[in-house]
């Protein structure tokens, strides 16, 4: 039977383990750990273990923008005849970045960002 709200085991980790906006510090006793969230861009001391969480996110999983630091681009060239992919090099030798990028677009903007 599961009880929704109620009292929690004690054996249960806190979800800011394993969270890339966490940052925790301890100490030499068991009791000594300080959490913090920077979620939102500012430090958020944490004062408890925390089981649910809206806004965690599995830093064992790489982020959007590292999946598109290293995606392949699909180029197609409709007039030219030729479709390929671009490397995540070639795509930066001639400029692209992933946001500029729209589906069915062959039209590509350059930017300084990656």
């Amino acid at each position: 039977m599961k009880v929704r709200g109620g009292t929690t085991r004690g054996d249960q980790s806190s979800l800011c383990k394993s969270c890339s906006s966490s940052h925790i510090i301890r100490g030499e006793k068991l009791d000594d750990e300080i959490t913090y969230c920077f979620h939102y861009g500012e430090r958020v001391r944490v004062p408890f273990k925390v089981l649910e969480c809206n806004v965690w996110d599995d830093k064992s999983k790489a982020s959007v923008h590292d999946m598109a630091k290293i995606a392949w681009i699909v180029n197609s060239d409709r007039k030219a005849g030729r479709a390929g992919f671009l490397s995540p090099i070639e795509r930066k030798k001639a400029g692209l970045k992933i946001g500029d990028l729209k589906h069915g677009d062959t039209t590509y903007h350059t930017g300084d960002e990656d």
